[in-house]
């Protein structure tokens, strides 16, 4: 087979594969990690964040990672293992890890709640979100427990602000990823809430009011409305 040949086919397995997360969605998925150290969340930079869990050897888990997607062909991991040597932990038997605790709304809804399809199956296992290391976000806003409220998550919540030894974590796979997919699980999760858009109506969510964020042409398209 021809170089050429080989590449066309990539591409056409890229774009099937593409094609099929599109349409049906990632399979739900479930991983069991015993006795794992969950840490808080660290930024370094724009791309490049300190969070997840590890085993008693200091491996980070893959499956605690956060991805997105904003190029065509790749998915870029923000998740990196954390550099922190945990000692002394606390300890608690078994915990639905949800990945980072994100303030901003848009990425709260996204991102923060892309795990919690697996809340259903599991009610009485407390929540873990881990929040930013040396932020005031350490707290689940009133905001946050509405929607929570909307979609009937009733288990408990626990924001990591230090490492945290489970015995047993559960580790449900995203069910929305930014740009890439967006399962059919996780959609009639949040499908739940009864409102829906008035017909022949749309809503408009303005960043005007947000400091150190903008976007390109805003202000004009913001003027057509």
């Amino acid at each position: 087979m021809l170089p050429g040949q080989r590449a066309v086919l990539s591409d056409l397995r890229t774009d099937l594969m593409k094609w099929r997360l599109q349409r049906f969605g990632p399979r739900p998925r479930l991983w069991y990690l015993p006795d794992r150290t969950v840490f808080p969340h660290r930024w370094e930079g724009s791309n490049k964040l300190r969070m997840g869990s590890c085993g008693k050897d200091g491996r980070f888990d893959p499956e605690t990672a956060l991805f997105r997607r904003y190029h065509p062909r790749h998915r870029h991991r923000l998740g990196q293992a954390h550099d922190e040597i945990a000692t002394q932990t606390p300890r608690i038997a078994s915990a639905l890890y949800a990945g980072p605790l994100f303030p901003a709304f848009g990425h709260f809804l996204l991102e923060s709640l892309a795990r919690l399809w697996a809340a259903d199956r599991f009610p009485d296992r407390p929540i873990l979100w881990s929040v930013g290391q040396g932020t005031d976000h350490a707290i689940l806003q009133p905001w946050m427990r509405d929607i929570l409220d909307l979609l009937g998550v009733t288990n408990p919540i626990l924001l990591v602000t230090a490492p945290v030894t489970v015995d047993e974590l559960i580790v449900p796979a995203p069910g929305y990823e930014i740009q890439y997919r967006f399962g059919a699980h996780h959609r009639r999760f949040l499908g739940k809430v009864s409102h829906r858009p008035e017909p022949n109506r749309k809503l408009w969510l303005s960043r005007a009011g947000v400091e150190k964020v903008e976007n390109a042409g805003r202000t004009a398209l913001e003027a057509r409305l």
